[in-house]
């Protein structure tokens, strides 16, 4: 394997084969439209493509989406046929594709990648020439949400995020898989040079009050429904390009009260999990500080290629915050990665005045200068070594882009160690893999966040490290 290096600006996009390369098919227009209930997003994304060439085309589409987003739609509409998608088996849905496609037939085939829970990748069959492709992708996705004190005292923070840059993923050279949709690096990424419409609007509807909706990047539009403001429309006002990720923070009155989410089934489903009535209910405890756990946190950095530039000044600015924060009864070890592997001490050390200052001159020198995104091994080391003894608890804080393909082996590998080492993940920069750094998180019984902006780092880290220092 080695390093990628391509434009900083990728998405997904839909793409004509042309013998053994591919050419984009323009695109015309997005419309995206969001439910928000409470603490999950119903949302329904419209694309619009044409093929400009004069011949039929067939075509794949490549997009991003949240690893945890579970898609239940998904419709095409192409020379006035429309086309409603089934789940099937893999293989059997993979060959129906092709004997339609072979007949001449507009078929269509998506399947979630295997190594990256967050690209699903889609064959849209033949387009002819001069005929328009609208595609219709609806799913759910739970928000990530944290406490946040503010003057009136303590409020929500509900992040919802549209992903909209695709990065590409480093596949390690020891690597191996079973995959069915080709090899990982065949992953195609094109750059929105081509003027689009773009929309976005959600409606917002919470059990508390909607005290605001912030955004670093984007403006947004906010109006409230009724006096109570527990509901709210929101619509996006500024331009928007495929430059970074959507993302906009909704902050709520009360961050402990028990919501509940009701989705009522499809009478029309006969079978699978959309002929059933689903409940969501969410709470978020306040836990009393035990001050007798003492906690061995050991930094895990991405300093691979990838990370080069707003990344790695991210996971500098984030390494000296914790650093910073560090209860003085801990021990800790700095682990940076890339190619290989390398750590600070030959084991975890008492915060003293020494180790700190052995620390920030690390922090002060780290570059994004170790090659590939060989993650495995470094784990695998950290694992291998011993506890500090009896009382004590290890954490591991992971800052990463999440820009490799091995994931299931690295998710495998964290989750046969949960019982004795916990993993939190912060995902960097617009694209960072919301499946790697969820997965590792969820697997690790610990809890993951994202820092698209600078304005989210602080409270992000100062969060993740409150719930690290937990038992």
């Amino acid at each position: 394997g080695g390093v990628l290096r391509m434009h900083p600006q990728h998405c997904g996009g839909l793409f004509g084969k042309d013998g053994t390369s591919l050419k984009d098919v323009p695109l015309k227009e997005i419309s995206v439209q969001a439910e928000v209930h409470n603490l999950v997003a119903d949302v329904t994304c419209k694309l619009t493509y044409k093929n400009d060439s004069k011949d039929l085309v067939e075509t794949q589409f490549v997009f991003p989406i949240d690893a945890d987003a579970a898609v239940y739609h998904f419709e095409a509409e192409i020379n006035k046929k429309r086309i409603v998608a089934k789940c099937r088996e893999r293989l059997e849905a993979k060959e129906t594709y092709q004997e339609a496609v072979d007949a001449g037939h507009t078929a269509f085939y998506m399947e979630e990648d295997e190594l990256m829970g967050d690209t699903f990748t889609m064959k849209v069959g033949n387009i002819p020439p001069a005929e328009m492709a609208v595609i219709k992708l609806q799913y759910f996705c739970q928000l990530q949400v944290r406490n946040e004190t503010k003057e009136s005292g303590e409020c929500a923070v509900a992040v919802f995020a549209l992903p909209s840059v695709l990065n590409p993923r480093y596949t390690p050279s020891s690597s191996e898989s079973n995959r069915q949709f080709g090899h990982p690096n065949a992953i195609t990424f094109t750059t929105v040079t081509v003027p689009y419409k773009f929309s976005f609007s959600a409606n917002l509807t919470a059990q508390c009050p909607i005290v605001s909706v912030r955004s670093a990047k984007d403006v947004f539009e906010l109006n409230y429904q009724g006096e109570n403001r527990k509901t709210a429309k929101l619509t996006l006002q500024s331009e928007f390009k495929f430059d970074h990720d959507l993302e906009m923070d909704i902050i709520l009155a009360d961050p402990t009260k028990l919501t509940i989410t009701y989705e009522q089934c499809d009478s029309n489903e006969k079978g699978g999990i959309l002929g059933f009535d689903c409940l969501t209910v969410n709470f978020l405890p306040v836990f009393k500080e035990d001050t007798d756990t003492r906690n061995e946190v050991i930094f895990l950095i991405d300093r691979s290629g990838s990370m080069s530039g707003k990344n790695i000044m991210q996971a500098k600015e984030s390494l000296l915050l914790f650093l910073k924060s560090l209860p003085t009864d801990c021990r800790f070890q700095i682990v940076g990665f890339g190619t290989t592997f390398s750590a600070l001490f030959n084991e975890p050390q008492d915060y003293t005045e020494e180790s700190m200052k052995m620390a920030l001159e690390y922090q002060k020198n780290m570059n994004a200068d170790m090659g590939g995104t060989e993650v495995l091994g470094a784990l695998e080391s950290i694992y291998a070594k011993e506890i500090t003894g009896a009382g004590w608890h290890r954490k591991i804080i992971f800052l990463t882009d999440g820009d490799i393909t091995n994931q299931t082996q690295v998710i495998s590998l964290v989750r046969r160690n949960a019982k004795t080492t916990r993993m939190f993940a912060i995902g960097l920069g617009d694209g960072a893999s919301t499946s790697l750094v969820t997965g590792v998180a969820r697997a690790g019984g610990g809890k993951s966040a994202f820092v698209r902006n600078d304005e989210r780092l602080q409270p992000v880290v100062l969060h993740i490290l409150q719930l690290a220092l937990q038992p």
